[in-house]
């Protein structure tokens, strides 16, 4: 597994452990404040904010207890690839001829 895309399993598992931790409090009947407290201690200061408390509890208080991260719907995203690709491309060979100048070797040795 790639170590960009463990950390962002970690990221994911992390907040999935963060929004049981808050659904917890809410269960327990405790208030966003503390709530906000308590697991800043726990998870690190500036984990979570009082807004994403109060947002989560008001989404439990309606009867909606789910805590896995959803995509937020939005705009499509329209990327060309295939003139993002020609771009990177350009840049990563005349990247490659640059570093093959300034460390007096042949392009080839480089890449």
């Amino acid at each position: 597994m790639p170590v960009k895309a463990l950390e962002t399993f970690k990221d994911v598992i992390r907040l999935r452990d963060v929004r049981i931790a808050i659904q917890r409090e809410f269960w327990l009947g405790h208030s966003a404040i503390a709530t906000v407290a308590k697991v800043n201690k726990a998870y690190g200061a500036g984990t979570t904010s009082e807004w994403t408390v109060r947002k989560l509890f008001d989404k439990f208080h309606s009867g909606d207890m789910e805590i896995d991260h959803k995509l937020r719907a939005g705009r499509a995203v329209w990327c060309d690839v295939y003139h993002l690709w020609q771009k990177t491309e350009v840049q990563s060979l005349s990247m490659v001829r640059q570093l093959g100048t300034e460390l007096d070797v042949l392009p080839q040795t480089v890449s």
